[in-house]
């Protein structure tokens, strides 16, 4: 089933629209629904376990999507019920931080460096992809371009406070990387791949948006990536060389 056009012109985040439609994508019935686990948007989208997570949320609240759950093949299954209709935006109100305005504007100024939105790496990675990538490359291939190329990868880990380096245990494949700032705050948590190396060590200063990991480009990145400009094109399952879905992709920018 195809996600009705009155879904895709509501004000929402495109991240969330992507969900969206993956999920409208496997429903079926009426009312639709579709048994698709959060591992199976993850995968198709290329999207953040987290990310997907925060978009089913908005639009469960915006009662897009609800939790559902319906008998097949003589099976209770839990799925999501999928409304053709979505709630008007409500305004939030932030809750103001008791701390002074110029610390404020400091943190604000930190988090705007070091936290770029999803949809913001999405595009980063997409434009690094589409500068390296040739027509009829393989994903391996335009995998191996940018590394050659040493291209940016949205991957890369930073430090989003000034302060002092300590390293935690290695847990389920990674490292806690813990910046303690000078001036006695909180100290705040970096959980970073365990196999990849530091860019800092213990001991060591660090300033706020500094790089503590380098981000890697591997084929299931790639693979991803390119999973997602094949679905927003809707070029999926057309057997397309990656290279040549980029190709389609940097003419429509």
């Amino acid at each position: 089933m195809q996600v009705p056009e009155q879904l895709l012109a509501e004000r929402e985040r495109a991240s969330a629209k992507v969900v969206l439609d993956v999920l409208w994508r496997g429903a079926e019935g009426e009312p639709a629904w579709t048994a698709a686990r959060v591992a199976d948007i993850v995968s198709r989208t290329g999207l953040a376990r987290r990310t997907v997570f925060d978009c089913l949320r908005v639009l469960q609240d915006r009662g897009a999507v609800r939790r559902e759950r319906r008998r097949v093949a003589g099976r209770d299954i839990l799925g999501f019920g999928l409304s053709r209709a979505m709630l008007p935006l409500q305004k939030r109100v932030r809750q103001r931080s008791r701390t002074t305005a110029g610390a404020r504007t400091m943190g604000v100024a930190k988090r705007e460096r070091t936290h770029a939105s999803v949809d913001d790496r999405m595009l980063a990675d997409l434009t690094q992809i589409a500068k390296h990538s040739r027509p009829g490359d393989s994903r391996v291939e335009i995998c191996r371009r940018l590394n050659v190329a040493g291209a940016p990868c949205s991957d890369t880990v930073r430090a989003e406070i000034s302060g002092v380096v300590s390293l935690g245990k290695v847990a389920g494949g990674r490292r806690a990387v813990v910046v303690t700032p000078d001036d006695g705050a909180e100290p705040r948590m970096h959980h970073v791949v365990a196999s990849r190396p530091l860019l800092v060590a213990k001991g060591q200063q660090v300033r706020a948006g500094e790089k503590l990991v380098e981000g890697v480009w591997h084929k299931i990145k790639v693979h991803r990536r390119i999973v997602r400009i094949a679905e927003e094109l809707g070029l999926d399952g057309k057997r397309l060389k990656a290279g040549d879905i980029v190709e389609r992709w940097k003419k429509t920018r």
